[in-house]
């Protein structure tokens, strides 16, 4: 599938919207695009003032902000809205599989679609939706519904696959962990005063900060005194719990314009991108604006590259809510048969692959409590936009076998990938096949 492709992503939003019985909202739009609304798109655990409209309305609107581009006069949140295309494209996928092959009670997630606000109410239907759309394609389905939502918790949905009964349950843990959130901010306020300080002296600096420790444990004068030294000496300076250097910085200047936040832009003057050796970048910015995201000139910039090395720290921000897996576990037990439970998370790549996390949540499933069990299905996906801006998505299938184990492997893997795309690349569980760098590849596709 080729994500960057306009005329499809035009023909989807149109037969989702078609679909669901969803009309556009045309004003929203155009007060996105011109800097009304710079909160709508935002993850509502990540930013508490986001706006609250329909999830498909906020969906849509990053969706046709990329079908104007380019155009500078325009907003454009090129993060948010690759991950919104790649979403998009999956569930406009699903919708039509759903219909083709006659899902039983798809109308009621398509009104459940419809009517969600929040991002994470929007995406848990839109993964029932490629799940069941995924085992709904398969030959050996015969049959597949969605059940009713009783005040007994059940399964969303069974399949019955090569005349066997299958209850399926879908679980969506947080995109991103509260710890990972809260780590982030705290960075931001710790290094805030020395923003201010170079921003006084009207100096660029870019400096690269290595945590040995977690970020509470530092004394924040101290640390703003060490990077100041740092900037000042030109040298690296270490100290108990951290350590700060400063690389060689000369940026480029800007040929027309470039897009602000976007990832080249932070390639290309920091050498920073998400899967790359840093887990976060703040910086402290004046440049001459175009438009609210785009600039043609930068007058004073500092930026610090950051990490974390301690385990421990790493663990919390990649540890899962287990309680989220065993309350799916729960739900199918209600039933009789085989059951399946999937669970959909996504990569932090400043963090890496959560191998270990998976690992260490398999052995806590006990026998008794998941008799009925075949299979457990992580799907994971990777969502990135490349310096060249080319959205990158993929998705890898780790599954276990439970003590109802059917087959050699579950009945469906992957989920969001079209069956045209799949690739059967094996790698380790919980990492993955390692595939090569998008930007390297010839023929990826235009950005």
């Amino acid at each position: 599938m080729d994500l960057s492709d306009k005329a499809e992503l035009e023909a989807a939003l149109g037969r989702i919207t078609r679909a669901v019985g969803f009309q556009e909202d045309e004003d929203l739009l155009d007060e996105y695009l011109h800097g009304k609304r710079p909160r709508l798109l935002s993850y509502e655990k990540l930013d508490s003032e986001a706006e609250e409209f329909p999830a498909l309305s906020k969906y849509i609107v990053g969706a046709r902000s990329y079908l104007r581009q380019p155009n500078v006069s325009l907003v454009y949140d090129i993060y948010r809205a690759g991950r919104i295309i790649s979403l998009t494209r999956a569930l406009d996928l699903a919708i039509q599989h759903c219909i083709n092959k006659k899902v039983r009670e798809r109308e009621e997630r398509f009104e459940r679609l419809k009517a969600a606000r929040s991002l994470d109410e929007f995406e848990s239907v839109l993964y029932e939706l490629v799940v069941a759309a995924r085992y709904a394609s398969l030959p050996s389905t015969s049959q597949l519904e969605f059940l009713e939502e009783t005040a007994e918790k059940q399964p969303d949905m069974q399949a019955t696959i090569s005349g066997t009964p299958f209850f399926i349950e879908c679980k969506k843990p947080n995109r991103i962990a509260d710890f990972s959130i809260a780590t982030r901010d705290l960075i931001r306020k710790l290094t805030a005063p020395v923003m201010l300080e170079m921003k006084e002296r009207r100096q660029s600096a870019l400096v690269e900060l290595t945590l040995e420790t977690a970020p509470e444990n530092l004394d924040a004068a101290r640390l703003q005194f060490a990077i100041l030294e740092a900037i000042d000496k030109n040298r690296t300076v270490k100290r108990p719990g951290y350590t700060i250097e400063i690389p060689e910085f000369n940026p480029p200047k800007i040929d027309g314009y470039l897009l602000f936040p976007s990832p080249q832009f932070y390639w290309s003057r920091y050498q920073f991108k998400n899967a790359g050796k840093w887990q976060g970048i703040v910086n402290s910015l004046e440049a001459r604006p175009v438009s609210p995201t785009w600039i043609d000139d930068v007058t004073f910039e500092c930026a610090i590259k950051w990490r974390i090395t301690d385990e421990k720290v790493l663990w919390k921000q990649r540890r899962f809510g287990y309680d989220l897996f065993f309350k799916g576990i729960g739900q199918l037990a209600t039933t009789y048969g085989r059951t399946i439970l999937h669970v959909w998370f996504e990569r932090d790549l400043s963090v890496g692959h959560r191998r270990n996390e998976l690992l260490d949540f398999l052995p806590r499933v006990k026998p008794l409590q998941a008799a009925h069990l075949s299979w457990i299905v992580f799907n994971e996906i990777l969502v990135d936009i490349t310096p060249k801006g080319r959205i990158d998505f993929t998705e890898h299938a780790h599954f276990a076998s439970g003590p109802n184990r059917y087959g050699a492997e579950p009945p469906a893997t992957c989920a969001f990938v079209g069956l045209e795309d799949y690739q059967q690349k094996k790698g380790e569980f919980g990492i993955g096949a390692i595939l090569p760098d998008l930007d390297s590849i010839e023929d990826a596709g235009p950005p």
